[in-house]
């Protein structure tokens, strides 16, 4: 075998392990394009899978701040309706206590006229132990005896139904004073009850403040989160992820596929946490909503215990002034019967 032969073998060699690794060479090319465009089109159907996750967690978030939202506004109305009812009540309760003061004033000018019929009953059995004294030294005298001393007798006895009427009433000017002291404390207590229900009021109001300030801020973080370009905090990273994976491609479909992975899991705990803030501001937003309700169901008991107030302290204020009525005319009785009594005794004297 020549030099020559042995060169042309070669060269059939050299040529065949050519075309075989040309072969090769397009064969893993073939391949890497095929699992490249595979990897293209995993990373694509998973770009959409996150997109319509991401846009159904964000109708789902909207959804619940809508409604959030819309509960507050009706609480805030409730509130607001209830608040102009508390106004109306304490104003007629402000003119219920404007139309007590008379009541009281007349109670005052009864106590007076009480006083001064005690001073003329008084001043009338004094007149009337006098007449009896007088009465009795006529009797001495021997003038008249029958009939001076049956006056006499009359006298007295007139004298001590005046004094056990008397007796009755101071005792009754006594339970009558005390109960203007109770009529006192209770248009006290009626004017406590407005100015509580007044700072119930003022706390309704500034919790209805408060309710639509976090309202107001809850609807600009929904405006920030519908006009963020790529999500809530979710643009940059999964931009860059998939940069990476572009460039990367070479890399081999494991290396998308877990790229891929790492994207949806950051994605997915992106979004929960999103949803757990937007339900802790709703739950947020329904206690202070359920404070609010609670603080106007507080402001309407004490404005209900102060009208209940009011009406037992206006009855009071009636049965006093009946009572009042009664005294006096018992008193209008006992100074005819005084009267009637001086003018029998001038008769028979």
């Amino acid at each position: 075998m020549t030099a020559e032969k042995v060169s042309q073998q070669l060269s059939r060699v050299e040529e065949l392990y050519r075309g075989r690794m040309e072969a090769l060479q397009r064969e893993c090319t073939d391949k890497l394009a095929a699992q490249d465009a595979a990897s293209q089109k995993r990373l694509a159907e998973a770009r959409d899978a996150a997109d319509k996750a991401l846009a159904k967690v964000r109708r789902a978030a909207l959804h619940e701040v809508q409604r959030a939202e819309a509960f507050l506004e009706s609480k805030a109305q409730v509130s607001l309706r209830l608040l102009d009812q508390l106004g109306k009540r304490c104003a007629a309760l402000e003119a219920r206590v404007a139309d007590m003061r008379p009541l009281a004033e007349a109670a005052q000018a009864a106590r007076d006229r009480a006083q001064e019929l005690e001073l003329r009953l008084w001043e009338a059995q004094d007149a009337a132990e006098a007449a009896a004294a007088e009465v009795a030294a006529a009797s001495r005298c021997g003038t008249a005896a029958v009939g001076i001393e049956a006056a006499a007798a009359e006298a007295n006895t007139a004298a001590a139904e005046a004094s056990k009427r008397l007796a009755a009433l101071r005792g009754e000017l006594v339970e009558q004073a005390g109960h203007g002291a109770a009529l006192q404390s209770d248009l006290a207590a009626a004017q406590a009850a407005r100015l509580a229900a007044e700072e119930r009021l003022e706390e309704a109001e500034a919790t209805c403040r408060a309710l639509r300030d976090e309202n107001a801020g809850l609807r600009e973080q929904l405006l920030e989160a519908a006009l963020a370009p790529g999500g809530v905090g979710a643009g940059g990273g999964a931009g860059g992820r998939v940069a990476r994976v572009e460039a990367g491609g070479s890399m081999g479909p494991a290396v998308a596929d877990e790229l891929w992975r790492a994207n949806l899991r950051d994605a997915a705990s992106r979004a929960s946490a999103e949803a757990a803030a937007l339900r802790e501001k709703e739950a947020a937003a329904q206690a202070a909503a359920l404070a609010a309700a609670q603080a106007d169901a507080s402001s309407r008991e004490a404005l209900a215990a102060a009208r209940r107030e009011q009406v037992a302290s206006s009855r009071a204020l009636l049965a006093q002034l009946r009572r009042v009525q009664a005294l006096e005319a018992m008193r209008l009785r006992d100074l005819q019967d005084i009267h009637a009594l001086e003018r029998r005794l001038g008769s028979a004297l």
